[in-house]
């Protein structure tokens, strides 16, 4: 949601397979609902058929007028909010990763990609994007930031880990056990909250 109270938000795939149907898109809607503006990559048909939903991750605002996208296919675009272009109308693309789930963290104007290879950070200007750094060889579940530490479980594994944001260090590692795709870490009250299985682990921050 931006300034103003515009929601964004992507869809997953449509049910057409020839005319544009807001399948596969990333949608302007205002306070009262109403679309304002969408944009959708040039391929969203194949991506239709291929079950390829760019709405496997939700959009990211990394400032006023720069959002942040991915999806499955592992595209990252960059989007002018204000204006979001339509088909093809983005501002930059790059392939990030082999596949993407769940939900990205921000941090300033880096942003925290969970893909199926790894964890991702991505520089992102207004125009451009480029891998800080990354961690490579396990699915990685949304991630969360918590001061200069990004925090990510391993779904195949269930290993918490904490990187240092800025250098993607390793930090902090924790078998809970076994946890979903989606599930991610929470923080409130200095810890650091985890739910897997039938235990709920809390971690105090330091």
């Amino acid at each position: 949601m931006d300034s103003s109270g515009n929601l964004f938000v992507a869809t997953g795939n449509g049910a057409s397979d020839s005319a544009f149907d807001y399948g596969n898109s990333v949608v302007e809607l205002s306070p009262s609902l109403q679309p304002l503006g969408y944009f959708a990559p040039t391929d969203w048909l194949q991506l239709n058929q291929g079950d390829t939903d760019l709405g496997s991750v939700g959009p990211a605002l990394v400032s006023q007028s720069v959002l942040f996208q991915i999806g499955k296919e592992g595209v990252g675009y960059l989007l002018n909010s204000a204006n979001l272009g339509g088909i093809g109308g983005q501002e930059f693309s790059g392939q990030v990763c082999s596949s993407s789930f769940g939900g990205t963290a921000v941090s300033g104007n880096t942003v925290f990609v969970p893909c199926t290879d790894g964890l991702v950070a991505l520089l992102v200007s207004s125009n451009s994007f480029q891998v800080l750094w990354k961690d490579s060889g396990f699915p990685a579940g949304p991630p969360i930031v918590t001061g200069n530490v990004v925090w990510a479980l391993d779904t195949s594994t269930g290993v918490l880990n904490g990187y240092n944001s800025s250098t993607g260090a390793s930090l902090f590692t924790f078998n809970v056990g076994g946890v979903t795709r989606f599930t991610t870490p929470s923080v409130g009250d200095g810890s650091v909250f985890v739910a897997a299985g039938e235990y709920l682990y809390s971690f105090q921050l330091s």
